[in-house]
């Protein structure tokens, strides 16, 4: 469509006058030069069909931007400086093709993909500032360089490996207390509320010492026969302050796929205050124990004289019997569903410079000597006992008598 009439051989010389006037003015207006601002509205081609014609702008530095009917095109460095930056159409997809995309806003970069997630494919996503990630999954499939804080609501998929200087389990659903009243029984196929999302499960065994023969594996790992291959870390904490823990090894009570598996195929004990880590593979399908660490803790018994003393088979190694002053009898240890095979512990007694009679329960056994029947007056004696899980017994092997 033609902005100006063409002039004929019958117009005047006014019609000539007009028509030239009319176009000085669409120059004026509509001209971009040098120096010049341009101001209204500009069209570049002449609808969807037209891929033809362009918009080119050259940078100083290198590169072009590009813009047709198909989309705008930058190539070579482009900083958006002043202003926001917004790529909000309802179906397209803001795609940068270059090397490194830098991100580098003074209080943070939000990243809101909604439902479809943020995708990098490109060789590195370099962040140098907090970013937040309200979107459902971050998804990298290449280099990605944060060098500050990176918060993630929901899930961060990455097909490389993470290297991180910590790891905060500050998210809701991250950490998962819960008390477990002992019911005197191992407890079979152990779970609490949020356990799949969790990492970190908080027990407080409040009312006595508990058994734990399995712990419900993950429900959000893909299987092997679907092509699955993950796992899971678990950190697994004795929160109470009297009762331990025990992990039994391969205990058939618990299904099969929410067994444990001790780190020397035994039994671990979590002591109060103690934690343990987790491993749950989709190969192996069962709650490997990784390591344990332990709390340092005064585990002696000590006793100034008394009729009775019963050794307590979780808190004690050492029980410590001075200026014993009557007939002595040491009672089975207690509790005795919690012991495991292979456990010691020392008796140390001393009397007040008297021999006294000594007489004893009926699952100790004498292995190296006799079970000793008195004391040696102002003698101090050791006696090392280890438990015989199959026979119910502990066997006296080692006794010392000081000269």
């Amino acid at each position: 469509m033609a902005i100006v009439t063409p002039l004929t051989e019958s117009d005047t010389f006014r019609t000539w006058l007009t028509r030239t006037n009319t176009a000085i003015d669409l120059l004026n207006s509509n001209t971009v030069i040098a120096g010049v601002n341009a101001t209204g509205t500009f069209v570049v081609a002449n609808g969807t069909s037209d891929t033809t014609t362009t918009l080119t702008i050259h940078h100083a530095t290198g590169g072009t931007t590009l813009a047709n009917s198909t989309g705008l095109f930058l190539s070579g460095n482009t900083t958006f400086s002043g202003q926001n930056f917004t790529a909000n159409a309802t179906s397209n997809v803001f795609t940068v093709s270059s090397n490194t995309t830098v991100l580098e806003s003074a209080s943070g970069t939000t990243i809101n993909s909604g439902d479809s997630g943020v995708v990098v494919s490109g060789n590195t996503l370099t962040v140098s500032s907090n970013t937040t990630i309200s979107g459902a999954t971050l998804d990298i499939s290449s280099v990605a360089t944060f060098s500050s804080n990176v918060t993630v609501a929901n899930n961060l998929t990455t097909s490389n490996t993470v290297y991180a200087k910590s790891i905060l389990f500050s998210e809701t659903g991250a950490v998962v207390s819960t008390v477990l009243s002992g019911a005197g029984a191992p407890v079979d196929n152990y779970s609490a509320t949020g356990l799949a999302d969790a990492s970190v499960l908080r027990i407080n065994p409040d009312t006595m010492n508990v058994e734990l023969t399995g712990l419900v594996a993950p429900t959000n790992l893909t299987t092997l026969a679907s092509g699955g291959n993950g796992a899971k870390l678990l950190y697994l904490q004795n929160s109470g302050g009297t009762y331990k823990i025990t992990l039994k090894h391969a205990d058939t009570g618990s299904t099969a796929a929410n067994r444990f598996v001790g780190p020397t195929n035994a039994d671990v004990v979590v002591p109060t205050g103690s934690a343990v880590t987790l491993l749950y593979s989709v190969a192996e399908e069962r709650w490997r124990v990784l390591a344990q660490v332990e709390p340092h803790v005064n585990r002696t018994q000590t006793v100034v004289s008394a009729a009775t003393v019963t050794p307590n088979a979780d808190d004690d190694d050492i029980v410590s019997v001075s200026a014993q002053a009557e007939a002595l009898a040491v009672a089975n240890p207690s509790p005795a569903y919690t012991v495991v095979n292979g456990q010691k512990f020392i008796l140390r007694i001393k009397d007040d410079g008297t021999g006294r009679v000594i007489t004893w329960g009926d699952e100790y056994r004498a292995i190296q000597s006799a079970l000793p029947a008195t004391t040696t007056a102002s003698k101090t004696l050791y006696l090392g006992f280890i438990y015989n899980l199959a026979d119910t017994k502990w066997d006296l092997v080692a006794n010392a008598q000081e000269a």
